[in-house]
């Protein structure tokens, strides 16, 4: 899979399979290399756990952004927190599909409050709603940034 992925990647577990999934969202271990100017097996050094060798965080700026989200959604899950990117384009795009998904997820949303108020939310279900709840935060964003740039704050 040597192709650019908008969709989300698996949850890494080391910095290792961050910068694997970085590299996959980037375009693969070629572009990566031509995008930084290095040959394809350091590149390729860069994702293997047994070596040493580390890619700085000056690279991983170079590589990041939007469709290459795999670092900064790992260094989000380490702050405890959860990365959600704003969507490009007009800002009435971003409201019209964050509008029909909050009114899609309020009652799921809603039951998953219920659950933990009164403690009966159980483990399999905590798994389901995470990526709910992940969503709905990352909807607020959207809303968050175009309230900005209409403030012309952005």
């Amino acid at each position: 899979m040597d192709t650019p992925s908008s969709e989300q990647p698996a949850e890494v577990e080391s910095p290792k399979d961050a910068v694997k999934a970085l590299f996959l969202e980037f375009g693969g271990e070629k572009a990566v290399a031509d995008r930084l100017g290095l040959g394809k097996t350091r590149v390729n050094n860069f994702t293997k756990e047994h070596l040493d060798d580390e890619i700085s965080f000056a690279r991983v700026c170079q590589l990041t952004g939007a469709g290459a989200t795999a670092a900064a959604k790992y260094l989000a899950r380490l702050a405890g927190g959860v990365f959600c990117a704003v969507p490009a384009g007009p800002a009435g795009d971003t409201l019209a599909l964050t509008s029909r998904e909050m009114r899609d997820n309020a009652d799921a949303v809603a039951s998953v409050i219920d659950g933990l108020r009164d403690g009966k939310l159980t483990k399999p279900e905590a798994e389901a709603a995470l990526p709910l709840i992940d969503a709905a935060m990352c909807d607020l964003g959207a809303i968050r940034g175009a309230l900005l740039k209409a403030a012309d704050r952005a």
